[in-house]
C-alpha cells in the first residue's frame, strides 16, 4: 500500500507512459468484467489512464472516469476482500476528486475535505486553485455564500492529525488537544485573536512564533501555512462580484424595470475558466413589473452585492464602461497610446476618459505593463510617497505591486479626479474585479468587500 502511494505520488509528476504504451480508452472501463478490476494489471491500466488524463488537464475526462469507476467498484461486493487492491483504488478516487474538485458533488466535497485534505496537499495537487475554480463555477463569491460555507465548515470539521505533539492552550490553562486539523485551525484563531482578514505576514508570524507549531517539522510547517492559506481564503477573501456573477442594475430611464447585464469581460462572446469549461454569458433581458422590486438583504454579502450593483448602474460607471468599449477599439494593447490617453485624461479631469483607460488596461491584462516600467509614473510616485513618507523604497523595489497601485489608484480617483471616497473605491473595486477576470489576479485584491462593516475598503 505504502509504495503504492509513493509511486502514485512519484508518477503523477511525471509525463504520462514515457514507454509509448497504449492508453486504456474510457469507455472501456464499462467493458471490465468484476474479476477484472480485482487484478493489478487493471488497477495499473486505470492508473495510467488518470496519468495521461492528469497531462493534458482534462477535468472533463478526469470527471467521466471517476463517474465510471466509482459506479462499478460500488456495485463489486467482494472487493473488500482483497484490502489491497481495494487501497489502490481507494487512492485513485481520492486523487480524482480532487483533479474534478470543482466539479463534485456536496457530499463529496464534505468526504474529501473533513478526510483526505492532507492527500490532496501531499500529492501536489493546487487546492487552493481548485477551490478558486469551485466558486468561480458556481459564482458563489456572494450572495449565495452556501460553498465558501460548505468548505469552511468541512475544514473546522476535519479530524485529520497533523504533527506528533498535543496542542497546548493559548491561554496557559492545562488544556491538551489532540493535534488534528479542526484544533490547529482553532488555535490559529486563538492566538490571532481578532477578526480581521488575516494574510501571508499574520500566518507566518503564527507559524514562527506559536508554541505549538515549533513541535512542527519544515514540510509539516508548510503543509499548515497551506491549509491555513485556504482557510483564509474561505473566510475573507470574496472578490465582489465574481467575474462570473450575474450584475443587475435599476435603469434610471423607467422605474420597476430590472435589467440583467453581462459580466464585464466583454474581450469573447464565451468566457472561459481556467479549467476549460465554458459558460455562455446570458442575453441581456428585461423584467417589467409594476413596481420596483425592492431586494430583501440580510446578510453582509448581499448588502456589499446590493451597494456594488446599485453604484455600477450609476451614470458615472456606465458611462465609463460603455466608453472603455470605444477606447478598446482605438487603443488596442499599444502600450504608449495606452498611457497617453490615462494621463492626459486626468490632467484635463476628464472622469469618463479616465476610468474608460483604466478599465481598457485591466481588461487587457496590462495592468504591470503599463506601470512596471513607465518612467513617468515611477518618477512622481516615488517623489510623492517620499514627501508623505509612505513607504518610497519599498515602491522602487515593485513599482507595479497590488498595494502601491492600490494606493496610486486611491489618489488619482480622489485627488486629481475629485471623486468622494465612495465612488473611488466602488471604481476600485469594478477594477479588480476586471483584472481578476483577464487573468491579472495579482490586482484583485485592491479593494475588498469587508463583511464585518459592509464596507468596501483599499488594500493600502
Amino acid at each position: 500500500m505504502e509504495d503504492f502511494y509513493k509511486e502514485f505520488i512519484e508518477e503523477m509528476e511525471r509525463s504520462p507512459l514515457p514507454d509509448g504504451r497504449a492508453v486504456l480508452p474510457i469507455d472501456e472501463i464499462d467493458d471490465f468484467s468484476n474479476e477484472d478490476f480485482l487484478k493489478l494489471e487493471t488497477v495499473n491500466d486505470i492508473k495510467n489512464l488518470l496519468l495521461q488524463t492528469r497531462f493534458n488537464n482534462d477535468m472533463g475526462d478526469g470527471s467521466e472516469i471517476f463517474l465510471k469507476l466509482n459506479k462499478r467498484l460500488s456495485g463489486l461486493a467482494n472487493l473488500k476482500d482483497n484490502q489491497g487492491v481495494k487501497n489502490k483504488y481507494d487512492i485513485i478516487l481520492n486523487y480524482l476528486i480532487w483533479f474534478t474538485f470543482p466539479l463534485r458533488s456536496e457530499k463529496e466535497v464534505r468526504k474529501i475535505m473533513e478526510e483526505e485534505l492532507l492527500f490532496g496537499i501531499k500529492i501536489n495537487v493546487d487546492i487552493y486553485e481548485k477551490i478558486r475554480q469551485r466558486l468561480y463555477l458556481y459564482a458563489n463569491d456572494i450572495g449565495n455564500l452556501s460553498e465558501r460555507r460548505l468548505m469552511t465548515e468541512t475544514l473546522r470539521n476535519n479530524t485529520e492529525e497533523l504533527g506528533k505533539n498535543n496542542l497546548v492552550s493559548q491561554e496557559g490553562r492545562n488544556i491538551v488537544r489532540k493535534q488534528t486539523i479542526k484544533n490547529w485551525l482553532s488555535d490559529y484563531d486563538n492566538f490571532t485573536n481578532n477578526d480581521k482578514e488575516k494574510g501571508g505576514v499574520e500566518r507566518l508570524n503564527y507559524i514562527n512564533n506559536n508554541i505549538n507549531t515549533r513541535g512542527l517539522d519544515k514540510d509539516q510547517q508548510n503543509i499548515l501555512l497551506e491549509i491555513l492559506k485556504i482557510y483564509d481564503f474561505l473566510r475573507y477573501v470574496p472578490v465582489i462580484p465574481s467575474a462570473y456573477q450575474e450584475m443587475y442594475a435599476v435603469r434610471p430611464e423607467g422605474a420597476g424595470v430590472l435589467v440583467k447585464r453581462e459580466a464585464e469581460e466583454r474581450v469573447n462572446d464565451t468566457q472561459t475558466i481556467k479549467n476549460g469549461f465554458e459558460i455562455e454569458p446570458e442575453k441581456q433581458v428585461m423584467i417589467k413589473s409594476t413596481s420596483r422590486i425592492e431586494p430583501k438583504i440580510e446578510t453582509p454579502e448581499e448588502i456589499l452585492a446590493a451597494k456594488f450593483q446599485e453604484f455600477m448602474g450609476t451614470d458615472l460607471a456606465q458611462k465609463a464602461l460603455d466608453k472603455s468599449e470605444e477606447l478598446a477599439k482605438q487603443l488596442g494593447t499599444d502600450l504608449k497610446k495606452i498611457r497617453n490617453s490615462f494621463y492626459t485624461a486626468v490632467n484635463n479631469q476628464d472622469k469618463t476618459v479616465a476610468l474608460a483607460t483604466m478599465f481598457v488596461l485591466a481588461e487587457n491584462k496590462q495592468i504591470r505593463r503599463v506601470f512596471s516600467e513607465d518612467e513617468r509614473f515611477i518618477n512622481f510616485w516615488s517623489s510623492y510617497l517620499e514627501k508623505a513618507g509612505l513607504e518610497a523604497e519599498a515602491f522602487k523595489n515593485d513599482p507595479a505591486g497590488e498595494k502601491h497601485l492600490a494606493r496610486f489608484f486611491k489618489y488619482i480617483l480622489e485627488k486629481r479626479l475629485k471623486l468622494d471616497e465612495v465612488k473611488a473605491v466602488m471604481l476600485g473595486m469594478a477594477l479588480s474585479n476586471l483584472a481578476r477576470g483577464a487573468g491579472e489576479r495579482e490586482y484583485q485584491n485592491m479593494v475588498y468587500g469587508d463583511l464585518e462593516t459592509g464596507e468596501f475598503e483599499w488594500n493600502v
